[in-house]
């Protein structure tokens, strides 16, 4: 009777029925009516569920016991911590992009819609309390480590609310936020429009002659300035003193790292190639590169379709002859890579800990912390990033249909002959086998199997590295 049904979480079902869907809880109890979207998502943090209202363009959230906590009413939603959630009532912006909140896709041009946040609901997740501001009232909204709301306003005010709503007084420990423009503040030329920024104590550190400024970077000495023409649409950086470190010449500032010793370094893209900067003025890479991305302590910097590895200095640690460079698994000490010659892993020194040439492979496939590997008779290989080997079944699985990894540890597959799945740890160890479908939700610890007659068992799973 039902067009699909997922798992959000141990508990809970979202079921699909002619184009709706409703909660349920795993032992089959209806919790609403089929009211709502296709769309559904498990906040964990807050234990609630966001949906979507049946047409899929307005969201709102759903208590474990399918009561609405906020109905899905709302262009945009949000949640605060782990007691608050938002809706934000939106409707159409300014002409300027600069001036408003957010933007949405605009399906019939393909470009942008601007748009404004008028008003603002804060619902709190236990006690019900329920909170209204208006546009001039709330500018974006944090949680106290005592469950308070504390919610900024376009003037830089804050207000702390209990979670019961009660409006704390202003010595009350939520008060202690802080201030992310530690002071600075914009103002503006009434006659031309533009921008200047004021200092904590109010007196202007720069004329009224930028298009826009960015404060977010204020800790850090530095915002991003653009140009007084919007049309040309160019920006570049000043000091917390206005005085101007990086030409306002440049398409977008892309990233940045924040260094304890020397000036912080800045990617940077102009003409459509990037390039590094850092906040004393120096160039550290040149213009360049196809795409740059700081990640941890180092600058990846894709070139002709192969990537290299810097310092911030702009030493070379790595040459461009990387195909792929995948630093997911560095939390775990290891760093995948692939030139056209081999595919293996480095630690985070870039010592090589194993590899294998992949002129003696027809093919291969990533599988996190572990390779499968075939040959030209079709002989599989499986190498861990421990460089234990074992052979895959290629009589019985079908190399080609081989599905996820999780965790670098299980692959689940699908059989040659009659399409059914096998659940196979990275040593080789069948673990299900002759399956109709194996469901692995690793980030929540258990799997699903189904067998051939539709029997299904849930099962608790650890998968530690």
């Amino acid at each position: 009777d039902y067009g699909r049904a997922d798992i959000l979480n141990a508990d809970l079902l979202n079921v699909e029925k002619d184009g709706r869907s409703a909660l349920y809880s795993t032992d089959g109890t209806p919790l609403t009516d089929f009211a709502y979207g296709s769309y559904m998502y498990y906040e964990l943090d807050c234990n609630i569920v966001e949906v979507a209202s049946a047409d899929e363009t307005m969201y709102g959230f759903l208590k474990p016991d399918g009561s609405e906590l906020l109905p899905a009413v709302y262009a945009a939603t949000g949640t605060v911590g782990d007691q608050w959630v938002l809706g934000y009532n939106i409707v159409p912006g300014p002409e300027d992009v600069e001036e408003c909140d957010m933007t949405s896709y605009d399906p019939e041009t393909g470009g942008e819609i601007l748009m404004l946040i008028e008003s603002v609901i804060a619902v709190n997740v236990r006690t019900d309390t329920t909170l209204t501001f208006d546009r001039a009232s709330f500018w974006y909204a944090t949680e106290a480590e005592s469950g308070a709301l504390q919610v900024a306003a376009r003037d830089g005010s804050v207000v702390c609310y209990a979670p019961d709503g009660t409006v704390l007084p202003e010595d009350d420990a939520a008060y202690d936020v802080e201030d992310w423009t530690h002071g600075y503040d914009f103002y503006y030329n009434d006659d031309n429009t533009l921008t200047g920024v004021l200092d904590p104590d109010g007196v202007p550190v720069t004329e009224a002659v930028y298009g826009g400024v960015d404060l977010y970077t204020a800790d850090l000495g530095w915002f991003v300035a653009y140009s007084p023409d919007s049309e040309a649409n160019r920006c570049g950086v000043i000091d917390i003193h206005g005085n101007e470190i990086i030409p306002i010449d440049y398409d977008i500032v892309v990233d940045w790292a924040d260094l304890d010793n020397g000036g912080d370094v800045i990617v940077l893209m102009k003409d459509g190639v990037s390039g590094v900067m850092n906040t004393e003025g120096n160039v550290v890479l040149p213009f360049e590169y196809d795409d740059i991305v700081i990640i941890n302590d180092r600058i990846l910097a894709l070139k002709d379709d192969l990537y290299g590895v810097y310092a911030f200095d702009g030493t070379m640690l790595l040459p461009h002859k990387f195909e792929a460079l995948i630093n997911w698994y560095a939390s775990q000490g290891y760093i995948g890579f692939r030139t056209a010659d081999e595919i293996g892993y480095m630690d985070t020194d870039y010592n090589v800990v194993r590899s294998v040439s992949l002129n003696d492979y027809e093919a291969f496939m990533d599988y996190s912390l572990c390779l499968g590997l075939g040959d030209a008779n079709g002989n599989i290989t499986i190498l861990n990033v421990n460089g234990d080997t074992f052979a895959f079944d290629v009589e019985t699985y079908d190399w080609n249909q081989t599905y996820e990894a999780y965790y670098g540890k299980l692959l689940t597959t699908v059989r040659n002959d009659n399409g059914h799945m096998a659940l196979i740890d990275w040593n080789g160890n069948v673990l299900f086998d002759n399956m109709e479908q194996i469901l692995v939700y690793d980030y929540l610890g258990y799997l699903i199997t189904i067998d051939t007659d539709g029997i299904q068992t849930m099962y608790n799973v650890s998968i530690e590295y």
